[in-house]
């Protein structure tokens, strides 16, 4: 067997985004066949450092802001949904709240849907590459309101809120959700996020 040494063979999608992001597309006029990047490109090339190599990866980029508005005697509330089946898996890059005068309390969840005067929204594209913009998210943002705060706290942020980004780094498989809950009756707040999904690879599974 011939040593091939720094051969990059595993995680399809990954190779296919360097290659892609380098030139390297079998079909190409240009295209050389290689299969390592050692003596060619510096090792600290980082795949996932620029926002416009996600589609290459075969992930896409969502973004939507919604609002749960103020209703007398219940929470304000959004869920953040990723539907059992989706085979999508997501991943939250951002999430910032503008509010003033309530907590938010943060909590992955796999329960039912919260709360009562659902309005449901799905994530735009902020890829323009993408084959269809719009609303075309797997991925679902609904703002609801709650007579009680039904989830375990995961954390909270803190009071008087004015325009802050919350903790990041939620990975959200198929089956999960992730809620936002106003502490304080009769508080608005809007939130505005921003995730990926891609593709759930052979060896992830939906809980």
């Amino acid at each position: 067997m011939a040593d091939v040494h720094n051969q990059m063979r595993a995680y399809a999608a990954l190779l296919r985004g360097v290659a892609r992001a380098v030139g390297e597309v079998a079909g190409s006029p240009d295209f050389s066949g290689i299969e390592r990047f050692g003596e060619t490109l510096t090792p600290t090339l980082n795949p996932w450092d620029r926002l416009e190599w996600a589609l290459p990866r075969g992930e896409v980029v969502f973004a939507r802001e919604i609002t749960s508005p103020a209703v007398v005697a219940r929470f304000a509330a959004v869920e953040f949904v990723n539907p059992t089946g989706s085979g999508t898996l997501a991943v939250i890059w951002g999430n910032t709240i503008v509010a003033a005068g309530t907590n938010i309390e943060v909590a992955i969840d796999t329960g039912g849907v919260i709360g009562a005067n659902p309005v449901t929204r799905r994530g735009v594209a902020v890829d323009g590459r993408y084959k269809t913009l719009g609303e075309s998210s797997q991925c679902t943002a609904t703002q609801s309101d709650l007579a009680a705060g039904a989830v375990f706290r995961q954390h909270q942020e803190a009071n008087n809120i004015i325009r802050m980004p919350v903790m990041e780094g939620y990975v959200i498989p198929p089956g999960s959700k992730l809620f936002y809950i106003g502490t304080v009756v009769n508080q608005a707040f809007s939130l505005q996020l921003r995730w990926s999904e891609r593709r759930l690879l052979p060896n992830e599974s939906e809980p």
